[in-house]
């Protein structure tokens, strides 16, 4: 785990170190993060784009703006980060009407 204590003692301002990068899937939602940029996407078309969106977590933390094609090197790095989170732990593609059992 990682320590609050140095947080706590307002020696650093996150348990995070700043390189912290981090990625995850539910149901063909998934993302990926570091310290300033979240990339999303939403597998329910009625919830996102049907394409990666970009937020600044830094100014944006309710992540409302999407900013994917101001910053396309941050979506590209990101989604490396999502795809290596993918192949470590073997994630397979999310078919909606294969997991209903349609």
């Amino acid at each position: 785990g990682l320590s609050w204590i140095p947080v706590l003692k307002n020696q650093k301002t996150s348990v995070r170190e700043d390189n912290f990068v981090f990625a995850d899937e539910l149901h063909g939602n998934k993302y990926a993060r570091n310290k300033e940029w979240k990339i999303a996407f939403q597998n329910v078309p009625s919830l996102g784009s049907g394409k990666w969106e970009l937020y600044n977590l830094t100014s944006d933390r309710g992540e409302r703006e999407d900013v994917s094609a101001q910053h396309p090197e941050v979506v590209n790095n990101l989604i490396g980060v999502y795809n290596k989170y993918t192949q470590d732990n073997g994630v397979l593609p999310y078919n909606a009407s294969e997991a209903v059992g349609q």
